[in-house]
């Protein structure tokens, strides 16, 4: 989700008079993509980091996982994606993936300013219509209880 968010109607109207198109970082992918991948190190779990993304391509909430060693892609954007370890109650870890859509190469320049690191990610240009208030997150939170007790799942959230 990116540029102007639709308006669900259940938070306060926002005015959104600057919003930027998506299209500026596709026109720099090639260099933001060279950026990220000089950037990356492997992450403590990272097996079970491919797992996860597989099973996410499976399900189709991602395209499939591609090994780049020598050509960067120029056709996509890419994101870094990282773990966060949680300790479940045996002692084992779960691993949940998080793909970092705050991440940008900045102004390209090789000086990355916070500033300039969001101004230029995908969240820099996403734009929502609405401000949600706490008695909507409870809400929210309220429905996500109703739903796990009724159907006996945790629901997935993604941002796409």
């Amino acid at each position: 989700m990116y540029e102007m968010l639709p308006c669900s109607g259940i938070g306060e109207a926002t005015p959104t008079d600057d919003v930027k198109s998506i299209e500026a970082i596709r026109k720099k992918r090639d260099k933001s993509n060279a950026a990220l991948i000089k950037s990356l190190r492997e992450d403590e779990h990272a097996g079970a980091l491919l797992e996860a993304t597989e099973a996410d391509w499976i399900a189709g909430r991602m395209t499939e996982p591609v090994l780049v060693d020598e050509e960067i892609p120029v056709d996509v954007l890419l994101h870094p994606r990282f773990s966060v370890a949680q300790e479940k109650e045996d002692g084992s870890l779960k691993i949940r993936p998080v793909d970092n859509m705050s991440w940008s190469d900045g102004d390209g320049s090789g000086n990355r300013k916070k500033k300039d690191i969001k101004v230029g990610s995908v969240n820099g240009h996403t734009f929502p219509q609405e401000k949600m208030r706490p008695d909507t997150l409870d809400r929210f939170i309220g429905l996500l209880t109703l739903f796990a007790t009724s159907v006996t799942r945790v629901p997935g959230l993604i941002k796409v």
